[in-house]
């Protein structure tokens, strides 16, 4: 039974090298369906793992509800690498839609939604699979809700309670005014046990919704950027976070403010610290009137009182802010506003792990005079990662930065980023060196000292390229990530 001790991330292989410790090993065959180009390692169980592919991007934020151009086929593999069964995910009906497939209880759960054209309501419907390829969940309706006829409404999001005993099917509906968003809460039976309609008072262009989290009480906890005007004589658009509680159907909301002008954030996450029974909420911000990241904030709320938060702001010292921003930002001034966080990995003594990497896009259009057209074409950057241990007290104990330099085009970053595993002693981060022709795969080791090795666990004449993204910690020292070798995409599993 696979003893998952630490939750994250990834990755996968079969022919068997063994580099400083570090065994690779590469799937047998390749996944050979090209109409599904699009792949995610989503979950395991004790015997294997299950690997979701789809003829769209799985890292879409543009993804609006009842999109039909979708599709979806689900694989389940040993974990010797061999693949037991695969097939498409198909929707009963021409009224129903597939929107989201995501991981709970050891099983797939797919979610679709049936609309209704006479009152423009949505039913969501409910099928898992298991380790044998059966659909023991089969149609099951869990609720519904009806959206205003002229809002924008999401794509569904699954959401997990901090200990994954409960699950709730999350949408976001932007309005002329406020936002409203819908969460329906079912227990491990998919029977729905609260259905929540939360209104936020701002508009989707002055308050957007950062994260959301569910504990397992059914309390909804969401993290809003807030865009404000600035007191005083300068004219201009501040931005602070708060977090909204929602504790019930007919419970009045709670709003935090997390931080204010004089120090504004400019990327924060929210997480739940069960064993100390806190919503943590880490992020950088910025001297008021400067846009170089200049310290990080690390603030506690108490879940079983009324206490207020417990906010700690710790300034970066100059020789390490100018460590973090690079020779590639030292002149933009960018500082940590280019570095949004990527996890936050809770210690036991209250404090934490932040992880950041610098992410951006850069579009341009140009003129082909050839099809005389215009085209437009969009650059993922993917550069420096920067891990920050912090002290339950918010002090900063030990940091670390991985340089590296990730530039693509116009393929949404797919070998681009990173991909963590975490076991008690060390955390560990793989990615591309080169995404070019001549890549390397990069093992990046932390100790719980912030002690660094860093070695190469395959040589650019391996000709591996993984994709990190799309990868996931299966077992304590075990990842599994797609790859693509000789043109052909394989699974890529690393062990220590």
């Amino acid at each position: 039974m696979i003893k998952l001790r630490l939750l994250f991330i990834f990755l996968l292989l079969t022919n068997v090298i063994s580099v400083f410790g570090q065994k690779i090993t590469l799937s047998p065959t390749s996944v050979t369906d090209n109409s599904y180009d699009y792949v995610k390692i989503i979950g395991q169980d004790s015997s294997g793992f299950y690997l979701l592919q789809s003829n769209l991007s799985l890292e879409i934020e543009r993804d609006r509800i009842g999109l039909r151009s979708r599709k979806y086929q689900l694989s389940y593999y040993g974990f010797d690498l061999k693949i037991l069964w695969t097939k498409n995910i198909i929707s009963p009906s021409s009224e129903i839609s597939i929107e989201t497939v995501g991981f709970y209880q050891s099983k797939p759960i797919v979610i679709s939604v049936e609309s209704s054209k006479d009152d423009n309501s949505f039913n969501f419907i409910a099928d898992t699979y298991d380790s044998n390829g059966n659909n023991p969940i089969k149609n099951k309706k869990i609720g519904s809700y009806t959206p205003d006829k002229k809002s924008n409404t999401t794509k569904p999001k699954i959401l997990l309670s901090s200990t994954k005993k409960n699950f709730g099917v999350y949408v976001e509906e932007a309005r002329t005014v406020d936002q409203v968003v819908h969460l329906i809460i079912c227990n491990d039976m998919f029977t729905s046990t609260s259905q929540l309609k939360c209104v936020l008072p701002y508009a989707y262009k002055d308050g957007e919704i950062s994260s959301a989290t569910l504990d397992d009480r059914g309390f909804l906890y969401l993290l809003l950027k807030v865009k404000e005007e600035s007191l005083g004589n300068e004219k201009k658009r501040i931005s602070t976070y708060r977090l909204d509680i929602f504790k019930g159907p007919n419970v009045p909301m709670v709003e935090h403010k997390v931080n204010d002008s004089s120090k504004q954030m400019t990327y924060a996450a929210l997480t739940i610290d069960n064993k100390n029974n806190n919503i943590v909420v880490a992020g950088f911000y910025s001297d008021r009137g400067s846009f170089a990241g200049a310290g990080l904030l690390y603030a506690t709320l108490s879940t079983t009182d009324s206490s207020g938060w417990e906010i700690s702001t710790t300034p970066l010292k100059s020789e390490s802010l100018i460590k973090i921003i690079g020779e590639r930002n030292s002149g933009g001034n960018l500082g940590l506003v280019g570095y949004p966080i990527q996890r936050v990995i809770l210690r036991s003594d209250g404090g934490a792990v932040i992880i950041a990497e610098a992410a951006y896009l850069s579009e341009y259009s140009f003129y082909d005079y050839f099809t005389q057209s215009f085209n437009r074409r969009i650059e993922y950057h993917y550069d420096n990662v920067v891990i920050i241990s912090v002290n339950a007290d918010g002090q900063a104990d030990w940091s670390q930065i991985l340089k590296k330099d990730q530039t693509s085009l116009d393929d949404e970053g797919l070998y681009s980023s990173i991909a963590t595993m975490l076991s008690p002693d060390n955390l560990t981060i793989f990615y591309n060196a080169d995404i070019g022709r001549n890549n390397e795969v990069i093992s990046f080791k932390l100790s719980s000292k912030g002690e660094l090795t860093q070695k190469r666990l395959t040589m650019s004449g391996d000709n591996i390229t993984i994709l990190a993204k799309a990868g996931k910690q299966v077992d304590e020292d075990v990842m599994i990530v797609p790859a693509i070798s000789k043109k052909k995409l394989y699974l890529l599993k690393i062990s220590d």
